[in-house]
């Protein structure tokens, strides 16, 4: 199997283990360590039965697309691969629909144990992001980001990430970058990774210490969103399985008016309607291509551009200037 037996290509990164914490401690130290650390790691707190279901319906349905076969209750991974992105999208998609999730983070450990980070209910956001890493796939695995970026206007947003089997360090799994959650880091410091198209902050915004441990079904890392993380490379014969819900305190501030304008920009969806349908034909009709053209996409999604052919002009000729197209 591709990089079976490997380990990541981390050794030139400072990774430190990650703290843990311990349910029964007052909420008000729970509250202080989140705010200094950005982050609460606890063990064994989720009910394992949910765990369990959820992760049976995910290998089903990668089992169906041939990418996994189950050999003693581990996901091997079949060495297909995947190149069309929206294969993968539609995949994640119906895993978003399974009642297994919605069981499983709506399930009173998970948001008893939110509410005491909190010090208040919460309330579960969409979307739900069910996670399959293939090894050595770079399509699926996760750049450098903040969840705030992709929740503008939530700024009290909590992440809960879940591993549904042992995630070790071949596994990969996350990496934190520490301290980046008391910095402002805005949407104009991301970039465009290529060829995924995906939006990232450079690995220069973090202050060269990193953190990860390994995990286990039950466990639940939680993390503010501004928060700055990334996803290790998965080397193992193995299909890594994860999951991540956001959640907000109940009365902390929602502005629906910043979500309804940028959240669409930096999902799939809308990636697929205002790029490809809008923007894309008129960006080509101007000359741009390969990375010209994604990067003259990407500026003009960020400053949430009507499709006017004067500011696509201008963008791309800024761009021929600025970065040496």
């Amino acid at each position: 199997m591709p990089g079976q037996g490997q380990e990541p290509n981390v050794s030139d990164l400072n990774i430190q283990p990650l703290k843990e914490s311990d349910a029964r401690t007052a909420p008000n130290v729970l509250a202080s360590q989140l705010q200094e650390d950005g982050y609460l790691v606890f063990r064994s707190v989720l009910d394992l039965d949910k765990v369990a279901a959820y992760r049976r319906d995910m290998t089903r349905k990668l089992t169906k697309h041939g990418i996994v076969v189950e050999t003693d209750g581990e996901p091997i991974y079949t060495g297909m691969r995947i190149e069309d992105r929206d294969t993968i999208h539609d995949i994640r998609t119906s895993m978003e629909t399974f009642r297994s999730l919605r069981e499983l983070a709506r399930s009173k450990e998970l948001m008893d144990l939110l509410a005491l980070v909190a010090r208040r209910p919460v309330e579960l956001l969409v979307p739900k992001n069910p996670r399959y890493q293939i090894p050595a796939d770079v399509f699926l695995t996760t750049p450098m980001h903040h969840d705030i970026f992709f929740y503008p206007g939530v700024p009290s947003v909590l992440t809960a990430w879940m591993p549904l089997m042992d995630i070790d360090r071949s596994m990969g799994g996350l990496l934190l970058a520490a301290g980046t959650h008391k910095k402002d880091l805005g949407a104009d410091v991301y970039q465009l990774e290529m060829p995924s198209r995906t939006p990232y902050l450079p690995d220069s915004v973090a202050d060269g210490i990193w953190l990860r441990s390994d995990f286990h079904p039950g466990d639940v890392l939680i993390f503010m969103g501004r928060l700055a993380h990334k996803a290790l490379p998965n080397v193992s014969n193995k299909v890594r399985l994860s999951v991540d819900c956001r959640y907000n305190p109940i009365g902390a501030p929602m502005d629906f008016t910043v979500m309804a304008k940028w959240r669409p920009r930096r999902t799939a969806g809308y990636f697929t309607d205002y790029k490809e349908k809008l923007m894309r034909p008129l960006v080509q009709s101007e000359g741009a291509t390969g990375d010209l053209e994604e990067r003259v996409l990407w500026r003009l999604t960020l400053r949430g551009a009507k499709p006017d052919r004067e500011l696509v002009k201008s963008t791309i000729a800024e761009m021929r200037n600025t970065e040496g197209f």
